[in-house]
C-alpha cells in the first residue's frame, strides 16, 4: 500500500533506507489508503501496481484497488488523480472514458510530443491512453480505447467468445 522512493538504484539493490515513502505518511505504515480505508484520499494508496516516471519528474503510480492513477509531484500527497472524479472516491469505475477498473500497468510513450500515457485496465478488458502526460486534469477523460470498439464497450474479446486481432 505505498511507494518507497530511494536516492538512486543502487541504493535500492543496496538496501538502503528510502529517502521518502509515497502512499503512508512514513516507511512505517502499511494500511490501506494511509489508514482512512474503505475512502481514498490523496495521500494514501491501496494496492499499487504499475509505476512510472512522468517526463518532468512526477511519479505515475496504478492504484490498482482504487481504481485510478495518481501523479505524484513534489511531496507525498498526489497532485492529480486519472479513473476518478476526485481524490475520495475510489468505487469500481462507469464504463466510459473517464473511469478505469484495477489499473495495473502503466507506460508512458516519450517517443510522442505530449508523452503519451497508457493505463492497462483490467477490469474492463482494455487499455486507455491519455494523449499528454504534460496537460494531465484531474478525473480527465482518456483519448483513446484500445482492446474495445469504444469506451463505453467492457466485456473481453470485445464480448466474442474467441479471441480474435480485429
Amino acid at each position: 500500500n505505498r511507494v518507497l522512493v530511494f536516492e538512486n538504484a543502487a541504493a535500492a539493490i543496496g538496501q538502503q533506507n528510502a529517502t521518502s515513502v509515497l502512499g503512508q505518511g512514513d516507511t512505517d505504515e502499511t494500511l490501506p489508503n494511509s489508514g482512512t480505508a474503505p475512502k481514498a484520499s490523496a495521500t494514501g494508496l491501496f494496492s499499487p501496481g504499475g509505476v512510472a516516471l512522468g517526463p518532468n519528474g512526477s511519479v505515475v503510480i496504478a492504484a490498482t484497488a482504487n481504481n485510478r492513477v495518481m501523479v505524484y509531484g513534489d511531496g507525498i500527497s498526489a497532485s492529480l488523480v486519472l479513473g476518478q472524479a476526485d481524490f475520495t472516491a475510489n468505487s469500481a469505475n462507469r464504463a466510459d472514458g473517464v473511469g478505469v477498473g484495477a489499473p495495473m500497468g502503466l507506460a508512458i510513450d516519450y517517443s510522442t510530443e505530449g508523452f503519451p500515457l497508457y493505463a492497462s485496465d483490467s477490469l474492463n478488458h482494455r487499455v486507455l491512453a491519455w494523449s499528454s502526460t504534460l496537460r494531465f486534469a484531474n478525473g480527465a477523460p482518456a483519448d483513446l480505447v484500445i482492446g474495445q470498439i469504444g469506451f463505453n464497450a467492457v466485456f473481453a474479446n470485445s464480448g466474442s467468445t474467441t479471441p480474435s486481432a480485429s
